[in-house]
């Protein structure tokens, strides 16, 4: 049963697949976990009808697991500057925007 008006998760943990390109093709797939704020559908149009995936990243991306680290293997520190430089990685982006759009359907693939 689905009730209307109960209290839904504003915040979630969700599990990432990110494709790092290899040279000559094809891709190696990097799991993390990322926390996303739960908004409504309405503030998502709002958003991407004035701007784009970055911008919904911008506003939903609210930290990350010890599974994000940098060069060394070291946990990387949720910074905003932190932050600016994983969401400027394309292959990055795109699979937290994939994570955020299935964390926010409960699961459900989004199909392109």
């Amino acid at each position: 049963m689905f009730k209307v008006g109960k209290a839904e998760p504003t915040a979630i943990h969700w599990p990432c697949t990110i494709n790092i390109p290899r040279d000559g093709g094809g891709s190696t797939k990097a799991r993390c976990t990322i926390e996303f704020e739960l908004i409504e559908q309405t503030e998502i149009d709002e958003i991407l009808g004035g701007g784009g995936d970055r911008d919904l990243l911008d506003r939903v991306v609210r930290g990350w697991g010890a599974d994000v680290t940098d060069a060394e293997g070291n946990p990387l520190p949720f910074t905003p500057e932190n932050k600016a430089r994983v969401l400027a990685i394309t292959y990055a982006r795109a699979g937290i925007v994939a994570g955020f759009f299935e964390a926010a359907s409960g699961g459900a693939r989004r199909k392109n």
